[in-house]
């Protein structure tokens, strides 16, 4: 448990500097990873498989932006299959990537679905057989018979952990969408479509009687990762806007971290 907490975060901090070049950034989204996770989602100590389904899929994403060709969404695959039975959150990552891959419109979208589809449904009968019918029971049938429609489940997912508690990244992430370069496109908008995807299986998530605060894990963890990448893009964008030999807004990016770190503490809760 604290081990894979521990590694989400290392992982959200070198996935920043890789794509931001910024160590600032960088101990931000994972400073920010390891308190969502400590603090916002479930109480500290609390072992959880959704943290090494997310340490698996991070270093699966990893591999599918880092590594070029088919060769990286083979790589990639096979981690993040494995995550999907760890915990089946791990499917809005694998969503995530197929948009990502789809995108590209290269044959590494083809290599990554074939993969990922046949390690998962080999997956998916080997321990159907292994473990009987009640694998049965808990992958599909209790998931489905616990769906309900829950209106104010959304509400607050959206009102108070995106836009109350994460809502500087948030406001970021949504002010890149109006620049000329599309966030999602590219190798890089691997994130943008698995953050995208994060949030929506938070979303659905709301929908489950058997719906606890650790499913909002992943959507902590991609917008404290999304967020760093996309507020430097629309800073450096905006003060370039009349000089592009200004300085990329270094101290509008100090001042939204530190903003974002006084909305997580003052979210968390004190007893």
């Amino acid at each position: 448990g604290l081990g894979a907490t521990v590694l989400v975060a290392i992982l959200v901090a070198l996935i920043v500097q890789l794509e931001c070049g910024s160590w600032m950034l960088a101990f931000a989204g994972g400073s920010l990873a390891l308190l969502g996770q400590g603090f916002l989602a479930s109480p500290p100590g609390i072992a959880r498989p959704e943290r090494l389904m997310l340490a698996l899929a991070l270093l699966a994403i990893m591999t599918i932006r880092h590594v070029p060709g088919a060769i990286g969404a083979l790589l990639g695959a096979i981690p993040l299959a494995a995550a999907v039975f760890v915990a089946p959150q791990a499917l809005w990552f694998v969503l995530g990537a197929l948009v990502s891959l789809a995108l590209e419109r290269n044959r590494r979208f083809a290599t990554f679905a074939l993969t990922a589809g046949l390690l998962v449904a080999a997956g998916y009968i080997a321990s159907s057989r292994w473990l009987g019918p009640w694998f049965n029971f808990d992958a599909w049938d209790a998931p489905t018979q616990a769906l309900q429609f829950r209106a104010l489940g959304p509400v607050r997912f959206v009102g108070d952990l995106l836009l109350r508690t994460l809502g500087v990244w948030v406001m970021a992430a949504l002010l890149s969408f109006s620049m000329a370069t599309e966030p999602w496109l590219g190798r890089g908008g691997i994130w943008m479509c698995t953050g995208i995807a994060a949030l929506v299986g938070g979303l659905v998530a709301t929908q489950s009687r058997a719906f606890g605060a650790e499913a909002f894990l992943p959507s902590i963890v991609l917008v404290s990762l999304v967020g760093p990448l996309m507020i430097q893009r629309v800073t450096r964008h905006l003060a370039a806007w009349e000089d592009p030999d200004r300085p990329g807004g270094e101290n509008v990016v100090l001042a939204a971290v530190l903003l974002q770190f006084a909305a997580i503490l003052a979210a968390v809760p004190v007893e």
